[in-house]
Formats: C-alpha cells, sequence, structure tokens
C-alpha cells in the first residue's frame, strides 16, 4: 500500500518536470521549482493529477494539452458527485501544475475556471457548524477544578449580558484567598 503514492507521486512529478523543460526552463531550475512544494502537497496533487488523467483517457484526450473545457466538465462531474468548491480547487491547481498553458495561463488562472470556482462556492457555501466541537459544560467543569499560579482556583459562570441579548458571554473571575 506504501508504494502507490510514491509511484502515484513520481508521475505527477515526471509530468509538471516535463511540462517546465517543455516551457524552456532548464533541469536546475526544474529541479528548484518542484521541491517548492511541501511533499504532503506533491503527493496531493500527484493524486489529483492521476484522476484527472485517469478521466481524460477515458475519453480518448490528451490530459497535458486538452482543451479548457475538458478541464471544467471533470470539474463539474466531481461537483456533480457531491465534492466541495474547496475540493475542486485542489483538483484544479494539481491540473494546473501539470497542465500545458492556455493563452499563457494556467488552467487554474484562466478567467472561465475562475468563474466556473466562484459558481460552485455559490451553489454550494461552506457552511461553518453551528456548535462548537467542544462542550462548554465539560470545559467549565474542569477550570472549576484548575490550580493557578499562588493556588488559587478558577471559578467560572456565565452571564446574559442583557434582556434584550440572546447570547451569553463567558466569565473566568480568577478568586484568591479571600472569596469573591
Amino acid at each position: 500500500m506504501a508504494s502507490r503514492p510514491l509511484s502515484v507521486q513520481s508521475l505527477g512529478l515526471a509530468t509538471e518536470r516535463d511540462t517546465f523543460l517543455a516551457q524552456g526552463l532548464s533541469s536546475a531550475v526544474t529541479q528548484t521549482s518542484q521541491i517548492a512544494r511541501a511533499p504532503s502537497i506533491r503527493a496531493l496533487y500527484s493524486y489529483r493529477w492521476e484522476t484527472f488523467k485517469t478521466w481524460c483517457i477515458r475519453r480518448n484526450e490528451c490530459p497535458r494539452s486538452g482543451p479548457l473545457t475538458s478541464v471544467l466538465e471533470f470539474l463539474q462531474e466531481l461537483f456533480e458527485q457531491g465534492k466541495s468548491p474547496s475540493t475542486l480547487k485542489v483538483f484544479l491547481a494539481a491540473i494546473s501544475a501539470c497542465h500545458e498553458r492556455i493563452d499563457g495561463k494556467t488552467v487554474g488562472a484562466n478567467p472561465l475556471s475562475i468563474q466556473f470556482l466562484k459558481g460552485a462556492q455559490r451553489l454550494r457555501p461552506r457552511r461553518l457548524p453551528s456548535v462548537p466541537a467542544w462542550q462548554l459544560n465539560v470545559v467549565l467543569q474542569a477550570l472549576s477544578y484548575a490550580k493557578f499560579p499562588g493556588n488559587r482556583s478558577a471559578f467560572c459562570r456565565l452571564r446574559c449580558r442583557s434582556a434584550r441579548e440572546s447570547h451569553f458571554q463567558t466569565e473566568i473571575v480568577t478568586l484568591g484567598g479571600g472569596g469573591y
């Protein structure tokens, strides 16, 4: 299982290297440029590139030099499968790293690609969780038993800021020897 990511990673890097060399960059500049990305990003991009490459091969299209419409159709399929706009953005970045430039721009910098991603974000906006991942009562209870410098304990309480406001403010009051 561990050998698969390494081979996928090398395939993606080879494609990116070929793209850099085709642009006229020297081998040394190409190597330095490829090391700019963290290993985890290179592996992530390689996996995404391989997914796109497989999609293109099934359609008898060239993944490195195919039209922008193919890239956008691929992203649309992913979107319809439920992929998030941020995931589509990673796919597009990976494809941009290996795809030939179109009109002097990477496919990710093309105005149609940017418009597509904005549309995907509008259709499926990112939703932040409405409740925190931690439970407030557990945190307050733990703080009530915590010891601070000078052997003082923490006392926590909730209070409503005003009768009209619906939110609560948490106050942590450090009490010293004599009380409150």
